[in-house]
């Protein structure tokens, strides 16, 4: 009586564990990195925030297709940013996510993507013999095709642009 009592209370304890761990079971959120351009997706991360900013995971994305997955280990709200070398840009930046475990995007197993819209150009007009440039200078970039965008410079001289797909462009400075 007593051994098949013990088999009994195994079974209910080993019972108890598995519906223990299938209700803890780890969801994640995933999806890709996606470019109309050849990128190393590799030199990209993701990284998984709490609403009040501080990192909880961060993952490289696959190299060849832009793949990434962050687990998630607690319900709640979350960001998720994309973390590209300096000059690349990417729409959306970053996506808030609601975690409930069930209906949310990351439960359904649905991708958050993040799109390559280009490049940035950076650059710096500098007044000679001096380290820092005047502002307001006008600067274009011109494609091969003469389709033409305006900056002005900054406080100091820097310019940039983005984004800008790749291709070939002319910088040009002028003053009034």
């Amino acid at each position: 009586m007593f051994l098949v009592l013990q088999k009994y209370i195994s079974i209910i304890i080993i019972l108890i564990f598995i519906t223990q761990c299938n209700a803890n079971d780890i969801i994640g959120c995933g999806g890709f990195v996606k470019s109309h351009v050849s990128l190393d997706f590799s030199k990209i991360d993701i990284g998984l925030y709490t609403k009040t900013g501080s990192l909880k995971e961060k993952t490289e994305c696959a190299p060849t297709n832009g793949y990434y997955f962050l687990p998630l280990y607690e319900k709640g709200e979350y960001i998720l940013k994309v973390h590209p070398p300096a000059g690349w840009s990417f729409e959306p930046s970053q996506v808030e996510v609601m975690v409930d475990g069930e209906s949310d995007k990351c439960a359904t197993g649905q991708d958050i993507n993040f799109f390559f819209n280009g490049f940035g150009i950076t650059g710096k007009v500098i007044t000679a013999g001096q380290k820092q440039g005047p502002s307001g200078i006008s600067v274009e970039l011109v494609n091969d095709k003469g389709e033409v965008r305006t900056t002005l410079t900054t406080v100091g001289g820097d310019f940039h642009f983005t984004p800008v797909i790749p291709g070939k462009y002319t910088v040009k400075a002028s003053h009034p």
